[in-house]
């Protein structure tokens, strides 16, 4: 019998820019991207929008409501008391970018597509496209889109789109479970994550840093779980409670984590919002079989809060190397 998780689909996509003005971006940029990729995506992809309607006519067939408001079928056995499930994208601003890009550098943004969504790319690219030319960061700097590539399990770059041409070059290339985590592989006694981007984790009901792996965990079946079951067609981890169970044997060698504070600007709640968290590196060791998919999908897409801003960033490193998901 398969596990649940073997279901799990993602794409690797890195969006080539090039400043044609001095550009400059906060430190976090995730937010920046987002919101207004948002507001270009849904001019181009929500008839209502187009139609200067208040409510989409095309409901959960219309692209941008599937991937920037995701509703909750009414099917559906989990969140059924909400209104939207978890988004199935994540993006990947720069990590600590310069003070400015100057003109004639290369800006590179990672965008992470789940499931179902993989098949919207041309929605995405066509949104990028038009917010460079429209202006990003302070001052709303001009750019041109040159290329997107496809990011294989081993790093290797396809070229998927070529801006030149503004032509489709190939499909971008889709990753199962096992692709993320090579059967091959030796699983290790111990790992580091190095937590990239505030990571903001929850535990009964309040904020944690994750120096307990049973933290980690809790949130990473959460999030991985859900966007298998929403976009991926995916059945539920019907016991979390054994892996969580098992979670509590792993020990922790040594947690090096600091509380980076920051907040963004909610334009629908016209409020700035708390969404700091923990960067820093921990070291795990125990039994980690059970948890390798799950740690391996979660390197993907994140964990925690704010993960489609590009929060709750991680990578692996075991016996010396750095990361499965090759930066």
């Amino acid at each position: 019998m398969g596990r649940p998780i073997d279901s799990f689909r993602v794409a690797t996509l890195e969006f080539s820019l090039q400043p044609l003005e001095a550009l400059a971006l906060p430190r976090h940029a995730g937010s920046t991207f987002r919101g207004a990729f948002g507001r270009v995506f849904r001019r181009i992809g929500c008839a209502a929008s187009v139609l200067g309607g208040m409510e989409c006519v095309l409901a959960d067939r219309c692209p941008y409501h599937y991937i920037f408001e995701t509703p909750v079928p009414s099917t559906s056995k989990i969140l059924v008391k909400t209104s939207t499930a978890p988004r199935p994208f994540v993006i990947e601003p720069p990590i600590d970018p310069p003070p400015v890009y100057e003109p004639g550098t290369v800006v590179t943004v990672g965008l992470v597509l789940v499931g179902r969504a993989i098949d919207y790319l041309p929605y995405f690219i066509f949104a990028f496209d038009e917010l460079a030319r429209l202006g990003l960061g302070r001052g709303t700097a001009r750019c041109r889109l040159d290329s997107v590539a496809s990011v294989d399990a081993e790093g290797r770059r396809t070229l998927t789109y070529d801006g030149s041409t503004r032509r489709l070059a190939s499909h971008p290339q889709a990753l199962i479970a096992a692709d993320l985590v090579p059967p091959a592989i030796e699983v290790p006694g111990s790992v580091t994550l190095h937590f990239l981007t505030p990571t903001h984790l929850q535990y009964g009901g309040q904020a944690a840093p994750p120096r307990e792996f049973h933290v980690l965990v809790r949130n990473l079946l959460r999030r991985v779980n859900f966007l298998n079951y929403f976009h991926c067609g995916g059945e539920l981890l019907e016991d979390p409670g054994e892996l969580i169970a098992a979670a509590r044997a792993v020990e922790t060698v040594e947690a090096r984590l600091r509380l980076r504070a920051w907040e963004r600007y909610s334009a629908r709640q016209d409020q700035r919002v708390p969404m700091g968290g923990f960067v820093g590196r921990v070291t795990y060791r125990g039994d980690l079989e059970p948890f390798w998919p799950w740690l391996a999908a979660g390197e993907r897409v994140h964990v925690g809060k704010g993960a489609t801003f590009g929060l709750g960033r991680y990578r692996l490193q075991l016996k010396g190397e750095l990361g499965l998901s090759p930066a």
